[in-house]
């Protein structure tokens, strides 16, 4: 059972617009009508009522003391350092862009130094999207020729580019969905997917980006066939599912339901 689901927020959740960060004991939640919602962690609660923004391009959190977002609220890119700090209590400022939002500074990244020492030494792997997690990476293979693309997961140590461990993204043996909408989200200590299997079930999992170990996998809950996967991400405290219009929240260790946001 999930701890809590917060009040029915209307939004688009496809929407580019929608976005949900955390800041200490604080969930900010900014809708398609460009409005922000901040509601408390541990109950769901809204804690005031939904604030009005000029636009929303781009909203990121500062470090847990501050419990405060900075969203920048205009769409004019060469001011993109430019926005506005809204805190837990609705009190707003103009502020730079924090240090905490400087995408350069985040360990995931494209890894562009690898991709062809790994191409020679895998040479039956065809090798996509390459990820730079710190001391290692993980590379989105597909194992043979014709083969979906993210099938494979290939774990190498840096800076030799040595390829250590090889994985299925898949956590069964079940056969995929023609159609599996399958989706990965990789952060420093794991690796998520979900994809659908061809009964119509869903399985959403994670395992371990150093070793490719499966730490655990689960269908979550009010998933069917015909759901509508919009969005897979995650943090070091919680899963975020964007599904069938509403967010739904799990634990990263366990892949406990722990939440919903309607």
């Amino acid at each position: 059972m999930p701890l809590w689901e917060s009040e029915r927020i209307a939004s688009q959740w496809a929407s580019p617009r929608l976005n949900l960060v955390r800041s200490g004991a604080v969930l900010f939640l900014t809708d398609s009508e460009r409005r922000l919602h901040v509601l408390k962690l541990r109950t769901g609660e809204l804690q005031l009522p939904a604030l009005e923004l000029a636009e929303v391009s781009e909203v990121c959190a500062f470090d847990d003391v501050e419990m405060a977002v900075w969203i920048r609220d205009h769409s004019d890119y060469s001011r993109r350092d430019e926005g506005l700090r809204v805190s837990s209590f609705g009190e707003r400022s103009r502020a730079r862009r924090p240090a905490s939002c400087n995408r350069r500074n985040q360990p995931l990244r494209h890894d562009r130094k690898c991709a062809a020492a790994l191409a020679k030494k895998k040479p039956k792997l065809l090798l996509g999207t390459r990820h730079d997690l710190a001391q290692h990476g993980v590379a989105l293979a597909s194992a043979a020729a014709g083969q979906r693309l993210g099938t494979l997961l290939v774990g190498y140590e840096l800076p030799a580019c040595e390829a250590t461990w090889e994985a299925p993204v898949a956590f069964t043996s079940e056969p995929y969905h023609d159609d599996s909408q399958l989706k990965v989200e990789l952060t420093e200590q794991r690796i998520y997917a979900i994809y659908q299997l061809a009964d119509g079930r869903w399985y959403l999992g994670a395992r371990d980006s150093r070793s490719g170990a499966l730490l655990w996998h689960r269908e979550p809950p009010r998933a069917h066939y015909g759901t509508n996967l919009q969005k897979l991400t995650a943090s070091s405290a919680r899963v975020y599912l964007g599904v069938n219009w509403r967010l739904e929240l799990f634990d990263p260790a366990q892949g406990d339901s722990i939440g919903v946001i309607w």
